[in-house]
């Protein structure tokens, strides 16, 4: 049996950030750096967005990693926030011990 072809996760962080519009940081293989936001992406290519420079269509086995561009500029880094905690019923039931039905003792 084939394993299948990938699970999914590269095109979660794709799409997550293209709808954000997370500004990114792509390191290339020779070590220079492109700055934007994933506007598009495909099997082979992604499209940046540039701020400064016209758009840049990127061939994915040229990038060495991409990270977020606020990690770089000393941001805060982005920590998902727990959700809350319900406080949880005691056993016990208020007004002292255990409740005494007709007989007991």
């Amino acid at each position: 049996m084939t394993p299948p072809d990938g699970t999914g996760a590269e095109q979660f962080f794709y799409r997550k950030h293209m709808q954000r519009r997370t500004p990114m940081v792509m390191v290339m293989v020779g070590g220079e750096k492109h700055r934007g936001w994933i506007e598009w992406y495909d099997q082979d290519v992604l499209k940046l967005h540039n701020f400064t420079e016209s758009n840049l269509f990127i061939r994915k086995d040229e990038i060495k990693y991409i990270y977020r561009n606020q990690d770089e500029e000393g941001g805060p880094p982005h920590v998902p926030t727990p959700p809350p905690v319900k406080p949880r019923r005691s056993s016990r039931r208020r007004g002292g011990g255990r409740r005494q039905g007709p007989g007991r003792v």
